[in-house]
């Protein structure tokens, strides 16, 4: 299975937990809200960057995907 979760600000698709066949990709798209933008996305725990999708390749273990979003500054 892969988790996936988004803070305030934007979101994850698909979101929740999503059971993925054994040996298979999956794909994870991130939008941020209008008014914010992506700040980072964290897969297992780590960061890898401020990203708009991620691809899992392959799955043979269970995974986890965050994001995490940050209102635009007032101009």
């Amino acid at each position: 299975a892969i988790k996936a979760s988004a803070d305030y600000g934007g979101s994850i698709s698909p979101s929740g937990s999503t059971n993925i066949a054994y040996g298979m990709d999956r794909t994870y798209t991130v939008r941020a809200n209008s008014g914010y933008y992506v700040a980072d996305v964290f897969v297992d725990g780590e960061s890898i960057g401020a990203v708009d999708r991620h691809t899992f390749n392959n799955v043979t273990a269970s995974h986890t995907i965050s994001a995490v979003f940050t209102a635009n500054p007032s101009r």
